[in-house]
């Protein structure tokens, strides 16, 4: 009786020994590593320098031109804008829709073509491969800075006057109305149709 009790229990032990064994070769394992262009998941991850991008092995970095996003990098030489890598290029260069570049550092995109940012007094215009900062504009070739009413302007200066002024002999007024005061030490002038007299903005007949 014992020896069939022994018997039935070794019989146990082995049914189950086989269960779990067929079990264990149905699991998927992560070991398993796939090429590029291969079908990926969680189950099946993607070799060195890919990643798995819509269930497909996909190189990591790409270079200009290429899609990126996501876990897709662009090379150091570009970066991501809008879903596809574009490279980094100078001043001078070509850029915008047409190419795979974008402007780089200190510069952007005018026209086809990268232009850098200049401080006042820097060339600037057609001839060249720059543009004044926002401060300044382009005048003649030269970048001149803005400057406020008072301050300085004219040849001897990189700057011209901002917003509701212009430079008369040398210093920047601002034009103001009839009946307003004007002249003398005062950065004001007179509006197109006035004149200055005796300090005031009168209308000339």
């Amino acid at each position: 009786m014992a020896f069939k009790v022994l018997a039935a229990a070794v019989a146990v032990v082995a049914a189950t020994a086989s269960a779990t064994a067929a079990s264990a070769a149905n699991l998927p394992t992560t070991a398993v590593r796939t090429g590029l262009g291969a079908a990926c998941s969680a189950y099946a991850k993607c070799g060195d320098g890919l990643v798995c991008e819509h269930n497909k092995c996909v190189k990591e970095y790409v270079p200009a031109g290429d899609t990126c996003g996501g876990p897709v990098k662009c090379y150091r030489d570009a970066s991501c804008v809008k879903g596809t890598c574009l490279k980094f290029v100078a001043a001078g260069e070509r850029c915008g829709e047409h190419t795979d570049s974008q402007c780089f550092g200190d510069a952007s995109c005018v026209k086809g073509t990268c232009l850098k940012f200049v401080a006042a007094g820097e060339r600037c215009g057609e001839d060249t491969d720059n543009q004044c900062y926002g401060d300044a504009s382009c005048v003649k070739g030269t970048c001149l800075k803005f400057v406020a009413a008072g301050e300085r302007c004219g040849k001897r200066t990189d700057n011209q006057c901002y917003g509701n002024a212009s430079c008369v002999r040398g210093k920047c007024a601002t034009f103001v109305g009839a009946g307003k005061k004007c002249g003398g030490k005062r950065n004001t002038q007179c509006f197109k149709g006035l004149v200055c007299e005796h300090g005031t903005c009168r209308r000339s007949y």
